[in-house]
């Protein structure tokens, strides 16, 4: 069994090797869109606000070998618990930290959201915006040149919400 397991895991690699030349752009301009789970986390006068939803967001950038650019605007969530609702959406940027080995890029990034945030508490509502820092990691992998499938966790550091996460899975084409 121990041998089949090698087996298989070698012949992954040598796949994912065999596909090198069919990455995202190492250089250059590209554009995406994700779908993920946001997680918001709040606690106001008691009532504890802890729900996922559905997020997605688009975006665009440019790599210049290690460093790089990305912006784009992302809708977080619109979640419900325990009489609290919250609905956040945002533009972002960041700079980025790009490190690839053949078909596969690892990236860091780090930036500011400029966000909206609408509660309703108990039936009090309190709309808020503001510019807060914002963060995350994430891989991709080229499925064809120019393509890549791309996963990544964000952090979102929005105003007095404890915590907003996202994890998102998408595509991006480079140009």
């Amino acid at each position: 069994m121990r041998m089949l397991a090698t087996l298989g895991a070698g012949a992954l690699f040598g796949t994912l090797m065999a596909t090198a030349p069919a990455h995202a752009v190492d250089e250059g301009f590209y554009v995406g869109g994700s779908i993920g789970e946001t997680t918001v986390e709040e606690n106001v006068d008691g009532i504890d606000l802890d729900e996922t939803d559905t997020s997605w967001k688009v975006f665009a950038g440019a790599r210049f070998g290690l460093f790089g650019i990305e912006g784009g605007y992302v809708d977080l969530a619109d979640v419900s618990d325990n009489g609290a609702d919250a609905e956040v959406t945002g533009w972002d940027l960041f700079g980025t930290v790009n490190v690839g080995a053949g078909p596969v890029t690892v990236f860091g990034k780090a930036g500011a959201i400029a966000w909206d945030a609408d509660v309703e508490v108990l039936g009090v509502s309190a709309g808020d915006d503001g510019t807060d820092l914002a963060y995350g990691i994430g891989a991709s992998i080229g499925i064809m040149p120019l393509t890549a499938i791309r996963a990544e966790w964000e952090r979102f550091d929005i105003g007095d919400l404890d915590k907003v996460d996202m994890m998102s899975l998408g595509l991006e084409v480079g140009f």
